[in-house]
Parts: C-alpha cells; sequence; structure tokens
C-alpha cells in the first residue's frame, strides 16, 4: 500500500522555511502555499518522514514535535495516521 504525507510547517518554523526548503526538497519534498500557511508532502510512511525530519529539524534548532503531519493512501486519499503535538495517531 503506497503512502504520502502532508505537513504544514508552523509559524515558528517560517524564519527557517528556506533553509529547511534547501536541505529537504532534495529529498523529494514538495512544498506550496497556500494563504499564510506553507504546506508540504512526500511520498512515504509517517514515521520514515518523521526519521527523516528530525536530524534536518535539530540542526536548523527547530523541534519536530511542532510539526503537524498526516498520512494518506494513494489508492483512494483516506487518512491513514496523524502525528500532532509529537504524538502519532492511528
Amino acid at each position: 500500500m503506497e503512502t504520502y504525507v502532508r505537513g504544514i510547517l508552523p509559524d515558528n518554523y517560517l524564519a527557517k522555511k528556506h533553509e529547511l526548503m534547501d536541505k529537504v526538497m532534495p529529498l523529494g519534498y514538495r512544498f506550496t502555499q497556500q494563504g499564510k500557511e506553507v504546506l508540504f508532502n512526500k511520498t512515504g510512511r509517517i514515521e520514515s518522514i518523521i526519521n527523516e525530519l528530525m536530524p534536518i529539524c535539530d540542526s536548523l534548532g527547530l523541534d519536530v514535535d511542532d510539526l503537524e503531519l498526516r498520512e494518506y493512501r494513494k489508492n483512494d486519499d483516506s487518512l491513514r495516521s496523524s502525528f500532532y503535538q509529537g504524538e502519532i495517531e492511528r
């Protein structure tokens, strides 16, 4: 089953948005802006995305627990799991 993860950059990430984007876009992350919100997505499982983002966020002084992530199934876009305030919910 293929999945993808969507996330929203929290306000406290916006000052380092370009630095973060420079580090993760080569890894397959795609970014869009909707109003004031910066959204991103990447194919993969939520655990893999968290593990990939954690050292990058740490190196920029950002806390990965501030991210809000949702994992969806590719075949029907149904929600599979979410990550909020450091917790994964299924």
